[in-house]
């Protein structure tokens, strides 16, 4: 059968078939037979033809029911849109359906084409239908492709290389066309390569700006290729004054060289000021302010500059200026990291004497003297104290003489306590003293007794006459002529002093002192004592089988002191003061025991405060650990640092070495971990814990048990006793009254050791009327938790651990370092040691 093609592409049907179903639709109708050889005949043109009938035909014609009509076969063509040069268009023969009429199908899609893209179908003047759409075929149809002229779009590195052939995966995503005018949505970011950050897109390779921000709108005017733009990452932190690191987050952050940022305000320190940040460590001038842009060059460390001011104030109060046009000037003194100053002798006043310096104005209590070291961690005033010039002037019984005493003479100012000389030795007398009167028979004051300066004072000597006496020095039986004893005999008028000497050493014995009777262990005065003579004697040494122990430096360079035990006595081993760097104290060193080897750094032999029996002479080397060798916290580093799974909770229970850890950990995490809790206060004890401590951990427990039975239970961690040593008893018996009252709650109760000090340190920092804090207080306080606590406790030996891996002390008050050692309190890396010790032993 010939096909023919309407105007609009569709096939036209010949007009044999059209014909052939007229005539055999009058055929039904009519009833009249017609032969084939008459359907097989060329048709005359049918034009304006009727059908007629001898017999009337019903207007609904009878139909069988059973009789389905047939359906009519629908070709459904695809080809390109006609040429205008009106040649036929081209027919997709491989899309070609014959499908029954009524059957629904869905559109195929487009063939490409190079260079442009596809929209899909058109039919007649229809709107363009999309590939994978249905259409209800009616009759035979043709659809054509809708395309239009197409650009291409890639997105490549920065060097050019197309990122669809580094990242195959998302080829779609980085290559792809459009037409022209259409509005096409700028991509995100591939993934940041190592040491840079992507920024955005641009028409030139290796940009340093971006054109086109990800998400950014463009209209395609033709062929394009965009490249990543891209800057290098460098590192940007903040620290404190001393070096000491801020937490990460808010205060170390990657930045691209070239942006612009700002300094942030450095954090608050009570009584001290922050100036704005410098590029190296301990500065004095603040090269960046806060608050201010800073462009990124590169990685950088900005350190805090911050000051707090020292005043210095007559007694009245008013403030040396450093201005005026006396001579002798006193300033403030300006401080710009945590430290310490160093008191200045204050101004002269005719007439007065300077006694030192109080920080409570009106005090007449000397706090620090010219040339003390001043600990200084915020701003303080020092107020002078003077007293009235007082002079105390000594001459012979007589009073007269007064030449020779001169170099006796004591200039001092009101209310300063001084202490009498001894007077000059006179051949047949003996010294008593000092007397207000002339020619006194006894003494108003002993040599060196102590006197607080009212006013002028005149004393007189006061001697008695007497025998001269001799003092012979001897082994203990008496019998030796040495001349290592002969040496030592003194002569002395009877009533006056000496000073006892050492005696003779001997390999394997320790002389303890002397006696007054031949062969008498009996000692009656020690070598170095002050021994009142009354008549000629022989004082007899004293020796003991023992051995000498030495203290030396960490070289052997040098002997700190050496200590004499009798054979089968104890000692404890001392403390020596930390080396101490100063405001640079991360560069210090924390004695943390000994050893009986030089230069050694790490797990000392012997604790601090060890008690040992020794059987030979032994010399002893201070373990020193560098501070720095102590970790700095960090965010991640604590985020590691779990609650054990078996608890809903841990409450630390503790002093103020317990509130700076926390202070740390608050500090570094940027908040209290949600499921962690403490109960302590700063320079508390014993008694603390008794009063109001425990009542605060109760309210804790009982709030905690509200949560019923379901709850996990809840780890307590003691650590009361550094402020307490002497109540080690006491506290136990507590502790073991109340674990009952507290498992009640479905608690688990922990007790930590008490930790490390420095009593050397800590008495040169918070000075002599400070509590000790010895080794050996540490030692026999941890040795009563681990041996009378009840087995309602789990003892944590932190002490051990911190011996074994090494701490370092820092005042630390804030959460992070200052720069202080007080021998007292720990570096913030201690803390977290601490902190993380007991989470991984509970």
């Amino acid at each position: 059968m010939r096909e023919f093609f309407m105007s609009d592409g569709r096939r036209k049907t010949s007009r044999k078939k059209w014909f052939c179903w007229l005539l055999a639709a009058v055929v039904l109708v009519s009833g009249t037979p017609v032969s084939a050889a008459e359907l097989q005949e060329e048709p005359e043109e049918l034009t304006g033809f009727s059908i007629e009938s001898s017999e009337a035909v019903s207007a609904e014609p009878e139909t069988d029911p059973d009789l389905e009509e047939p359906r009519e076969l629908c070709t459904v063509t695809f080809a390109e849109q006609p040429k205008e040069d009106g040649d036929s268009a081209l027919e997709y023969e491989e899309l070609r359906m014959e499908v029954t009429e009524g059957t629904e199908i869905t559109l195929p899609q487009v063939p490409e084409e190079e260079g442009y893209k596809a929209f899909g179908w058109s039919l007649d003047d229809e709107e363009t239908k999309e590939a994978g759409s249905t259409y209800v075929v009616s009759g035979d149809v043709t659809f054509y492709a809708v395309r239009q002229e197409a650009y291409l779009i890639e997105f490549c590195d920065a060097d050019g290389t197309p990122l669809a052939e580094t990242e195959p995966d998302n080829q779609e995503k980085w290559t792809y066309q459009a037409v022209k005018g259409e509005t096409i949505y700028f991509p995100e970011l591939p993934q940041n390569q190592t040491g840079y950050k992507n920024l955005g897109w641009s028409e030139k390779k290796n940009a340093s700006q971006i054109s086109y921000a990800p998400g950014e709108a463009y209209t395609v005017q033709g062929h394009m290729k965009f490249y990543l733009t891209r800057g290098k990452t460098v590192l940007i932190k903040f620290a404190n004054p001393t070096g000491t690191m801020y937490p990460s987050g808010s205060w170390q952050y990657e930045c691209v060289v070239g942006e612009t940022i700002t300094l942030p305000e450095g954090p608050a320190l009570d009584g001290w000021t922050n100036l704005g940040w410098a590029s190296a460590k301990n500065s004095q001038k603040a090269e960046y302010k806060q608050g201010k842009s800073y462009k990124v060059t590169g990685a950088k460390t900005f350190y805090l500059v911050r000051s707090c001011s020292v005043y210095f104030a007559n007694p009245a109060g008013a403030v040396y200026t450093g201005t005026s046009a006396a001579k002798f000037q006193v300033s403030p003194q300006t401080m710009y990291a945590v430290g310490g100053v160093r008191v200045p002798e204050g101004p002269p006043l005719t007439g007065y004497k300077n006694l030192g310096w109080t920080t409570v104005k009106g005090s007449s209590v000397v706090e620090y003297k010219a040339g003390d070291y001043v600990p200084v961690n915020k701003q303080v005033t020092l107020y002078l104290i003077r007293g009235k010039n007082c002079k105390i002037t000594f001459a012979n019984m007589a009073g007269k003489n007064q030449t020779g005493y001169a170099k006796y003479n004591i200039t001092g100012g009101a209310g300063e306590k001084v202490t009498l000389p001894t007077g000059p030795n006179i051949s047949g007398y003996a010294f008593l003293g000092w007397s207000t009167k002339i020619n006194a028979t006894s003494a108003t004051y002993a040599a060196g007794a102590g006197v607080t300066l009212k006013s002028n004072l005149n004393l007189y000597a006061v001697y008695k006459k007497g025998a001269t006496c001799t003092v012979a020095f001897n082994n203990l039986n008496g019998n030796t002529t040495c001349a290592d004893y002969t040496k030592l005999q003194k002569k002395v008028t009877a009533g006056n002093t000496i000073t006892i000497p050492e005696g003779p050493k001997i390999a394997g014995y320790i002389n303890v002192g002397w006696s007054t009777k031949k062969g008498s262990t009996t000692v009656a005065v020690k070598a170095g004592e002050k021994y009142k003579v009354t008549k000629s004697q022989t004082l007899y040494l004293v020796r003991r089988q023992g051995y000498y122990i030495t203290y030396k430096s960490f070289t052997g360079a040098l002997t700190y002191s050496t200590q004499a035990v009798i054979k089968g006595n104890s000692v404890y081993l001392p403390s020596v003061a930390n080396i101490s760097a100063g405001v640079k104290n991360r560069d210090g060193q924390t004695l943390i025991g000994w050893s009986l080897k030089t230069r050694q750094r790490s797990k000392p032999s012997y604790e601090i405060g060890q008690k040992i029996t020794p059987q030979k002479n032994m010399i002893f080397y201070p373990v020193f650990q560098y501070n720095n060798t102590i970790a700095t916290p960090s965010k991640a580093a604590l985020l590691k640092v779990k609650v054990p799974s078996q608890y809903g909770k841990v409450i630390f229970v503790g002093d103020s070495r317990t509130v700076r850890m926390f202070n740390m950990v608050e500090a570094y995490l940027g908040a209290r971990p949600a499921n962690v809790d403490w109960v302590a206060e700063g320079s508390m004890g014993f008694e603390w814990l008794k009063s109001t401590g425990y009542p605060l951990l109760l309210d804790k427990l009982k709030q905690d048990a509200k949560g019923g039975a379901a709850r996990k239970p809840t780890a307590v961690i003691f650590n009361i006793g550094v402020n307490s040593l002497d109540q080690g008893s006491e506290c136990v018996q507590f502790m073991n009254q109340k674990a009952a009252e507290m498992k009640k709650y479905g608690c688990q109760l922990y007790y930590m050791s008490v930790n490390p000090t420095n009593n050397s340190t800590m008495l040169n920092f918070y000075g002599a009327n400070t509590t000790p804090r010895t080794g050996y207080q540490i030692i026999s306080y941890n040795n009563l938790l681990k041996t009378k606590l009840s087995a309602d406790y789990q003892y944590l030996d932190a002490y051990s651990y911190l011996i074994q891996s090494g701490y370092a002390f820092d005042r630390c008050r804030y959460g992070y370092d200052e720069g202080i050692d007080d021998g007292l309190h720990y570096n913030a890396g201690t803390y977290m040691k601490i902190y993380k010790y007991c989470m991984e032993h509970i």
